[in-house]
């Protein structure tokens, strides 16, 4: 099974949020925290009138579902992602009240002003960045002196690296280049006030079919064979007790100030 360690383009992994919805809907179900992960970030935020923020990698919009009556609304809201699909998909949930506007977008090269923005957010996305420090510089070319940027992002130990370190039978290396562990150090040249908050959870999943969906949602695992795919399963369910497979969980989100 050395899928596990095959490379695979960003862009074929997010063309539609198909696959990223497959991810999102398994962790609302199986997470043993039952705050919304988007609550939780929202209540690191604050908002006023009259302000301009940007999202990039915004996917399926799911972070604003349901809370644009709640915030203040601002003078521009932008919802940015590197895939036109997701893109569409996030105008198609959120329609557009007049201050909301979307636009395709990469990280690397912002089509922004400088000082424009009051507020950046870019979660669950930096460690797809191919140059990273070229990414920061960008989001921080954007932001306004005294703005903040917000980046949430998974600890070293995520449940990609549980089955990684199932399947090679040892332990491995974190596969995310960002992490809440090396995060602070690779924001520092480029922000002050570095505030790392952390969300503990873990999932305890009952059945086995969701855990193969999930899994078969992610690029390095794609294309397995039957005799592979009826091997992990057997694989997992052989590490369930008591009906469940109980995965450490461990997410967060930084905040920074220009």
């Amino acid at each position: 099974m050395s899928r596990m360690s095959d490379a695979q383009t960003l862009y074929s992994q997010y063309q539609t949020a198909d696959t990223l919805n497959i991810r999102i809907r398994f962790h609302q179900k199986y997470s043993l925290q039952k705050e919304p992960f988007s609550d939780w970030l929202f209540s690191h935020y604050v908002f006023f009138p009259g302000m301009r923020i940007l999202e990039i990698g915004c996917g399926s919009g799911a972070l604003w579902q349901g809370k644009l009556p709640a915030i203040p609304e601002p003078q521009c809201l932008i919802l940015t992602d590197l895939s036109p699909g997701m893109v569409a998909e996030a105008r198609a949930a959120l329609g557009e009240p007049s201050f909301l506007s979307f636009q395709t977008a990469d990280i690397q090269a912002l089509p922004f002003p400088d000082g424009y923005f009051d507020l950046v957010i870019a979660n669950m996305m930096l460690y797809h960045v191919p140059d990273l420090a070229k990414g920061l510089s960008e989001v921080r070319r954007v932001l306004k002196t005294g703005g903040y940027f917000h980046c949430a992002t998974s600890g070293a130990k995520t449940v990609v690296d549980y089955l990684r370190e199932m399947l090679a039978g040892e332990q491995v290396p974190p596969h995310l280049s960002f992490t809440l562990q090396n995060g602070e150090s690779l924001l520092k040249p480029f922000f002050s006030e570095i505030t790392c908050f952390h969300r503990q959870d873990a999932l305890l999943i009952t059945d086995p079919d969701d855990l193969m969906a999930y899994i078969h949602s992610l690029a390095c695992m794609s294309g397995l064979d039957s005799a592979e795919d009826n091997a992990l399963r057997r694989l997992l369910e052989s590490r369930m007790e008591n009906g469940a497979l109980h995965i450490p969980k461990e997410y967060g989100t930084f905040r920074c100030r220009k």
